[in-house]
């Protein structure tokens, strides 16, 4: 093992804490808990703004040296009542004494002082600290934890970690793992973890790597072993971790180690933590609170539009700017809403006084039955969405220019901006300023970037960050639901090889879309003159007599009017850079598969509202990190499943294992097709 050396982060003398405030904010699970705002005092540097809840101090207490354990005296836990506030304030002061009583044991204290745990709960371990120092790379008898094995000058991230176990390990020696994994990685949203189980018992091999998956941090694992049924049993299990627990998982031999490192490392190259941008702490303007910041919303399609109607409520005067016309025809194809997504739209009201959310409903379709089928157009099954219905409201099929239309109501006419772009973007402490096509330049507080998955935006402020191919192209186009044999406001989806058609009803009368996909080569050319001849070979024979009728259809279509576009996704490991803040497709595209994406990007925009209402222009990057804080968890696992879906029903399926799948899928019930939607609707935003 080759490990770079650095200097060991210590929490210096004259370190000092204080706890100003506790606030209740929901956890996932609908769990109510206490989040208390650390101030942390450090010699020489920027202060810094960190939250901490009860059980992060309860965790750093079990790892304290057993004579400092005995020094100081950490508060019990209360299980009845423990959200009342005068008990929330008497346990913010308890545990201000406790933080400060440690804090006062430290002169002299090495051990103390270059305590992981106390180092990582103090925010004070830097972002390149993990390439090695001494404490983490003990043994820890039945594992021991690596960093940077085999990276050569790679910069390994406290976000990129290795894990050797030997022998029996049973899960209270996982568990403990676990628990030091997290200590070490508490300022980041994702983890990439290599698991070298060459050393483990076969039988064990599962447990361990489930007992990981618990861990919500944890996106990828490289699995390195060299037994075949080691390799038999997890390579059963990575589609449903994929699917169901939103893990990457690959399997190397030992002497592909370095692979799996390489592996690990994609994407994480420029991770930055979640703590607060500091540089953001060096202000010197004059402070503007909630509604009083000039907001630029970048991008006027369903995040951008939802964040200003969002701002609007709320007092602010946002600038929208959409490089489109409305009435660009790629503003066509059908978006589903969950919900919740809906529910976010019900406090909002249109410049003539209407609900919005009623409004929507009322002019777009609500979800009918979902049927699956085969190539050959036989039925696998049918769904209703009535329970979810019943427990959560009704969700909609709108067509994405009805949808952007009717959001728009709510926002003053003169604030939106269209045919309208930047060419440059600089920012300092103080303000972002824009230039305009035209050579103008406008300074804004805050930049939000809305504008997609190719967002130039972010390019102007993250670089060139890629897209994730799946591996297919898709095609869109509306047709008359009463010239087929297709049940009107009903949803289909016809699943095959290297090949996919779905039809989603609009809310019009008779009118519905078809989306077309196929397994094609990245960036796979599509001339407009040759585009329905080429759908109407590639798709031949699919659907039977159901389909026929709508690729009939296609052949009145003018193919200028065909939505197309690559299936990707977007992620990156920052969501924000100074005062520029992605939201939406720019932040976390996520593949159509699911039905989710529009859903996820008007989620995001309420939120970001909520905490750009709450801040101000000095400490906008503690809004930024609290909407990415909220958001990350959710938005990352549901575009996992949406890939893992999307590899499944549209990607490179072989022949026999799709006649499988669409054998086994005549088995579903309605409870496992609807348990991906309520999941995520008994899930708070």
């Amino acid at each position: 093992m080759s490990v770079a050396s650095s200097t060991a982060s210590v929490v210096p003398e004259g370190t000092t804490a204080t706890i100003p405030t506790v606030t209740v904010k929901s956890s996932k699970g609908d769990e109510s808990v206490g989040v208390y705002l650390i101030l942390v005092g450090l010699p020489g540097r920027e202060d810094l703004r960190i939250e901490r809840r009860f059980s992060d101090f309860l965790a750093l207490h079990s790892k304290l040296p057993p004579t400092v354990q005995s020094a100081v005296q950490l508060p019990g836990k209360k299980w009845f009542g423990n959200m009342k506030p005068s008990f929330l304030q008497e346990r913010r002061q308890q545990l201000e004494k406790y933080l400060q009583t440690l804090l006062g044991l430290l002169q002299g204290n090495e051990a103390l002082q270059s305590n992981r745990i106390f180092c990582a709960f103090l925010g004070v371990v830097s972002d390149t600290s993990f390439q090695a120092d001494h404490d983490h790379l003990r043994g820890y008898g039945a594992f021991s934890i690596t960093f940077g094995e085999e990276l050569g000058s790679t910069v390994t991230r406290g976000n990129v970690l290795g894990v050797t176990l030997t022998g029996k390990v049973d899960s209270d020696v996982i568990s403990s793992l676990v628990t030091e994994l997290l200590a070490m990685t508490f300022d980041y949203a994702r983890v990439h973890l290599l698991l070298d189980l060459t050393a483990v018992d076969s039988g064990e091999a599962g447990v361990i790597k489930m007992l990981f998956a618990q861990c919500k941090k944890i996106k990828r694992i490289a699995l390195v072993s060299p037994s075949t049924i080691k390799k038999v049993f997890l390579a059963v299990d990575s589609p449903f971790a994929k699917l169901f627990v939103g893990i990457d998982e690959k399997i190397f031999d030992p002497a592909q180690k370095g692979e799996a490192w390489k592996w690990l490392m994609e994407g994480m190259e420029t991770i930055q933590s979640t703590k607060a941008d500091p540089i953001l702490y060096k202000y010197t303007g004059s402070e503007r609170f909630g509604r009083e910041m000039k907001v630029l919303i970048i991008g006027g399609g369903p995040a951008g539009l939802t964040l200003a109607a969002q701002l609007v409520a709320r007092g602010f005067q946002p600038k929208i700017l959409e490089r489109l016309a409305p009435d660009n025809p790629n503003r066509g194809f059908v978006l589903g809403l969950m919900p919740t997504t809906l529910k976010l739209l019900g406090s909002l009201t249109t410049k003539d006084g209407q609900n919005l959310r009623r409004k929507l409903v009322k002019e777009t379709g609500l979800w009918g039955k979902y049927n699956l089928a085969n190539d050959k157009g036989k039925l696998l099954g049918t769904y209703s969405f009535g329970k979810l219905i019943d427990k959560h409201g009704d969700g909609a099929m709108a067509v994405r220019g009805n949808l952007l239309d009717i959001i728009a109501t709510a926002i003053p006419d003169e604030y939106i901006h269209y045919k309208t772009c930047i060419k440059d973007l600089q920012q300092d402490n103080n303000e972002v300023t824009v230039t305009y096509e035209d050579d103008t330049t406008e300074t804004f507080d805050v930049v939000c970037a809305c504008d997609g998955i190719h967002s130039r935006t972010r390019r102007m402020v993250f670089g060139t960050l890629e897209t994730r191919y799946l591996g297919a192209s898709g095609w869109s186009w509306p047709f008359q639901t009463d010239t087929t044999q297709l049940k009107d406001g009903d949803a289909y989806e016809f699943w095959s090889h290297k090949r996919f058609t779905g039809i989603y009803p609009t809310g019009t009368p008779g009118k519905s879309f078809a989306y077309a996909a196929r397994v094609v080569p990245a960036n796979a050319p599509d001339p407009v003159d040759q585009r329905i001849p080429t759908l109407l070979k590639a798709f031949d024979g699919m659907g039977g007599d159901l389909l026929k009728p709508v690729f009939e259809a296609l052949k009145q279509t003018d193919p200028e009017d065909i939505f197309h576009d690559d299936l990707n996704d977007f992620y990156t490991t920052s969501w924000s850079r100074g005062r520029v803040v992605l939201c939406g497709d720019a932040a976390h595209a996520i593949l159509p598969t699911g039905g989710v994406g529009a859903s996820m990007a008007m989620e995001s925009a309420t939120v970001l509202a909520e905490e750009l209402a709450r801040s101000d222009s000095k400490t906008i990057a503690l809004a930024f990190r609290n909407y990415e804080s909220r958001r990350r968890g959710r938005v990352d696992r549901i575009q996992s499943q949406s890939r893992a879906l999307g590899k499944w029903a549209v990607g490179d399926v072989p022949a026999p294992l799709a006649s499988l799948r669409d054998f086994a899928a005549t088995f579903f019930s309605e409870e496992e097709v609807m348990g991906f939607y309520e999941a995520n609707l008994d899930e708070p935003i």
